[in-house]
């Protein structure tokens, strides 16, 4: 259990950072416009996280590997979860396939 502990913390911060990766694209589905500014922004979020969990990890331990699956896995979970999410409400809402 001490093992699996420390891997929450990236688990959870990837989770978060496809939080706000979901609140982004739904505001710009919602603007209908942004596109070009969103994606990049999504892209520099996940990767700017990716890259700090490396190196912090790497500062605290000389082998970043599990530090780096769990938030890859948590990033992964949250991406599902949040793109069902989205894609139920642009079902509901009358998207373009309503």
């Amino acid at each position: 259990m001490k093992a699996l502990l420390p891997l929450l913390i990236p688990f959870f911060g990837g989770v978060a950072i496809e939080t706000v990766n979901f609140f982004i694209t739904r505001a710009v589905l919602k603007k209908q416009n942004g596109a070009a500014f969103a994606v990049p922004l999504r892209a520099l979020l996940a990767g700017g996280y990716m890259a700090a969990v490396y190196f912090i990890a790497r500062a605290v331990t000389p082998d970043p590997g599990k530090f780096l699956i769990a938030s890859a896995v948590g990033a992964s979970a949250g991406l599902l979860v949040f793109t069902i999410l989205l894609m139920r409400s642009s079902l509901k809402g009358g998207g373009e396939n309503g």
